[in-house]
């Protein structure tokens, strides 16, 4: 091997560091079976990005990611051809942080329909995998959605900051991008079929941006 010269300044491009994880073997369809067999047809997962109870509202984190839950925990009662799967930033203290809307997640989970992740796991793309489409809360924080979104799975992103500098903007707004949990669920429930293979088509377009190899091996070219 070439001795690298570090004083030459330069930018090395890997892809995605973490794409070798497309080949995890960590089976989750047990997950996805209980769920369809408690009479859920489709399946949404939703990454959030760490949050406390307490925080402050100038972040919007906690208080934006509780709105998030506590619409989709009731949609999830409410329709019985619907799953979700919750895969908290920090399943530890998931439950704290939620506060009041513990009780609807009781009520959720109680249908067989809803699954937490209760212990912490980074596999996003194999959760990905036995979902439908998959949710990322904060655009702000991306890495969960575009790891779902690897797996080639329809993937969206909530920006309520309308961050326009980020380079997921690439990714078209009102067909990746939402701003808000509930103009997401509105447009893909109206379509769900034709929002999705168009959500798949927008990221296979632009995936150069985020893993140019795309093959699964940027590991391999990353100097430890």
């Amino acid at each position: 091997q070439k001795k690298i010269d570090f004083n030459n300044r330069l930018l090395i491009c890997s892809g995605y560091p973490l794409d070798y994880r497309y080949y995890e073997t960590n089976n989750f369809d047990y997950i996805k079976n209980k769920i369809n067999n408690s009479g859920a047809t489709k399946i949404i997962s939703y990454f959030d990005v760490n949050f406390h109870k307490g925080d402050s509202e100038r972040w919007a984190s906690g208080k934006v990611i509780r709105s998030d839950y506590k619409f989709l925990l009731k949609k999830v009662i409410e329709n019985k051809w619907l799953g979700l799967i919750i895969k908290p930033k920090n399943p530890l203290n998931f439950q704290s942080s939620i506060g009041p809307i513990n009780d609807l997640l009781k009520k959720a989970l109680d249908t067989n329909r809803c699954y937490l992740f209760s212990k912490p796991h980074n596999l996003n793309m194999e959760i990905s995998k036995i979902s439908d489409l998959s949710i990322h809360s904060v655009l702000r924080a991306g890495t969960s959605g575009i790891e779902a979104a690897l797996f080639k799975k329809p993937t969206f992103f909530l920006d309520r900051d309308n961050w326009k500098e980020s380079d997921l903007y690439v990714l078209q707004k009102d067909k990746v991008i939402f701003n808000s949990i509930e103009s997401l669920w509105e447009k893909i429930v109206g379509d769900w079929d034709n929002i999705l293979n168009e959500n798949i088509s927008i990221w296979k377009k632009n995936f150069k941006y985020f893993n140019n190899y795309n093959d699964n091996k940027s590991n391999e070219r990353v100097i430890y």
